[in-house]
């Protein structure tokens, strides 16, 4: 029997080092706090979701499915109530309005747009403008969810386990979703009653649960639920729910004065439970305070809830702190995002590769002007920008460190953290933490607007009548004392430089290991001089290594000169040393480091060779792959040169 094993066998086999590590990475859901409480996102399993109509489950759910979509996650979405139409105006609608500021109902929707704007005619003549921009921009930044399959029939339980196995003989595991299980059909021609047909279906999506897939699976609750907190007896009438699921969520309105006057979690979720609630006094907020709590957890803790708003006009659901301490952690880990596709947890860091970025790290415009960029190599297309403030090297280094503690998933952050992932080091600068705070302040008030209708149409990104234009702070973020919160969940509001770089598909990903160099005389100190040149060097070889190797231009050859490119990327200038003796002696000193970074990524594999002579240093042979390179050897490289020294 192929199901029989004993106990040993399993902890011999299932349990080694290999086998844990191989183990499939969790799906984040795009909502940091509620990841946290599912052990650090969606694992195979059946995730039930339930509440009260009209409280927003299938929003949630398919905000959740777009989210993981962009994490390039193919997901099938099985909605047998709403037409796929229905669902695109509902992402539309909540993407316009994640990219607007904040401001009072009636003027967020002069500035949104409804889903039922967009889905009648009489309603999409009423828009401004301003509002078709904003749709048109929403539409190109929608590009991920090509992995968002919506499938609007009216199904059996059966019927959908046989097109999941379709798929996944054509294709990569999906996640799959279903709204909702009491509207699903009965596979059984015999006559059942509802509840038979409903515990049919719920035995067959825990089938395709245990196949190894994230089924989650959207339900109505009993009447006794429809008042108060949702509790694990709200599904009692609807099958065994409460048995057949891995993890069981409520979705409920937030009662501010239960919360205060109780004293535990439990107390507080009983005296809430006998509370009546004015549903449609609830309806009437803006937005409705709504949460999420974890009922049953298979494989961890239960009784915790996360907390949101609910913006119901515009489809979107953002999550709110709960009142318990900050919404993660003070100290997390660095960033653990590992690009799609690929197993091994590694910290994953992030570089804007765009030609923009290049021109404003090299202060290629002034403040205020609209300057033309050729982002083609023929020429054929142009994107303008501009910004209000010049930007130095290092402001835009900062930026990208900020991008990748928000790709993190993170809500909010610290200089300290700025710093660490800008050197791939956890030692601490007091100093240089103060210089982050005066780079982080002065991307807030600088305000960047990118036009690239244009590319964006050669790119076959855009439509011919569609107009995308990126704007807003350079950083939307506010300061809390010593933290920055980001001020919006969506990159475009956030940070638009890299939500055009996301558009271009230009970013560079690479493991944090790159950036921690060991060289022979210990790590390579942190100062600002070499936060630049060890990140030149990745651009560079990530280029090369993307390119097949072909050299174009030069490319591996790097120079060491006063002229080149590297010494622009650093600032150097000649200008500011008082003889050629010192200029020499600062030109030797970046030659040694460039040296030593070269050297180590020799011996960790990721280049082949590489020559060396007095004016530049070219790189030489295979650049390889620097995910595929085996941690042990960043971590022996580390202890060969330490035992050295």
């Amino acid at each position: 029997m192929d199901s029989l094993r004993s106990l040993g066998e399993i902890l011999t086999k299932d349990f080694t080092e290999d086998a844990i590590r191989s183990q499939p990475d969790r799906i984040r859901t795009g909502f940091p706090q509620l990841d946290r409480l599912l052990g650090g996102g969606l694992s195979p399993g059946l995730i039930v979701l339930g509440g009260v109509p009209g409280l927003g489950k299938s929003t949630l759910a398919l905000q959740i499915a777009c989210r993981i979509a962009e994490q390039g996650v193919p997901v099938l979405y099985f909605s047998l109530e709403m037409s796929p139409l229905f669902l695109g105006a509902k992402t539309i609608s909540r993407k316009v309005f994640e990219s607007c500021p904040d401001g009072t109902r009636e003027q967020l929707l002069t500035m949104g747009v409804t889903a039922g704007q967009l889905t009648s005619g009489a309603g999409g003549q009423s828009l401004t403008g301003g509002q078709w921009r904003r749709i048109h921009q929403a539409r190109s930044q929608l590009q991920d969810v090509e992995k968002l399959y919506v499938i609007s029939e009216s199904l059996s339980a059966a019927e959908i386990k046989e097109r999941v196995e379709r798929f996944r003989k054509e294709g990569p595991e999906p996640v799959v979703i279903v709204d909702y299980l009491q509207i699903l059909s009965s596979g059984d021609p015999r006559g059942r009653n509802e509840r038979q047909i409903v515990d049919d279906n719920l035995k067959c999506l825990s089938a395709i649960a245990r196949a190894g897939l994230v089924v989650l699976l959207i339900s109505s609750l009993s009447r006794s639920g429809y008042q108060g907190s949702v509790r694990m007896e709200s599904f009692k009438e609807t099958g065994g729910i409460e048995y057949s699921a891995d993890v069981l969520l409520g979705l409920q309105f937030f009662m501010e004065g239960g919360a205060a006057r109780s004293g535990g979690e439990e107390e507080k979720r009983s005296t809430r439970g006998m509370e009546k609630i004015d549903m449609a006094a609830e309806k009437k907020r803006f937005p409705r305070n709504v949460e999420l709590v974890v009922l049953k957890q298979r494989y961890g803790s239960s009784g915790e809830g996360v907390r949101f708003n609910y913006y119901a006009e515009f489809d979107c659901f953002q999550e709110v702190s709960s009142g318990k301490g900050p919404a993660v952690s003070q100290e997390p880990p660095l960033p653990s995002e590992a690009p799609p596709e690929r197993k091994a947890v590694r910290q994953v860091f992030y570089m804007n590769n765009t030609k923009l970025a290049g021109d404003i790290r090299n202060g290629r415009y002034a403040p205020g002007e609209l300057r033309a960029c050729s982002v083609f190599r023929d020429g054929g297309a142009k994107t303008s920008y501009a910004l209000s403030e010049v930007l130095s090297r290092l402001d835009c280094l900062a930026a990208d460190a900020v991008y990748t503690i928000f790709k993190n998933g993170r809500q909010a952050f610290t200089a300290g953290e700025v710093l660490r992932v800008l050197s791939g080091s956890a030692s601490q600068n007091a100093r240089k933490e103060r210089e982050i705070d005066d780079i982080l302040d002065r991307l807030m008030r600088t305000e960047i607007s990118i036009h690239c209708t244009e590319e964006m149409r050669k790119r076959k990104k855009a439509g011919p009548d569609d107009e995308v234009i990126l704007s807003g702070p350079y950083l939307s973020a506010r300061r809390e004392k010593n933290r920055y919160r980001f001020l919006g969940t969506d990159v475009a509001g956030v940070l638009p430089l890299y939500a055009y770089a996301e558009l271009t598909r230009q970013m560079i990903a690479f493991p944090v290991e790159l950036l921690d160099v060991h060289g022979e005389r210990g790590r390579l100190t942190n100062t600002t001089e070499n936060i630049c040149i060890k990140r030149f060097l990745i651009r560079r070889l990530e280029v090369l290594r993307n390119r097949n190797n072909q050299s174009t231009g030069n490319m591996r050859i790097i120079s060491l000169q006063d002229s080149g490119e590297l010494m622009a990327e650093i600032g150097m200038n000649e200008r500011e040393y008082e003889s050629t003796t010192a200029r020499r002696q600062k030109l030797r000193s970046i030659h040694q480091t460039v040296r030593s970074i070269l050297q180590y990524y020799q011996q960790v594999g990721y280049i082949q060779s590489y020559e060396d002579d007095v004016s530049s240093v070219k790189i030489e042979g295979e650049i390889r792959d620097p995910w595929s390179l085996d941690r042990s050897a960043f971590e022996a490289t580390t202890r060969d040169l330490n035992e050295e020294g």
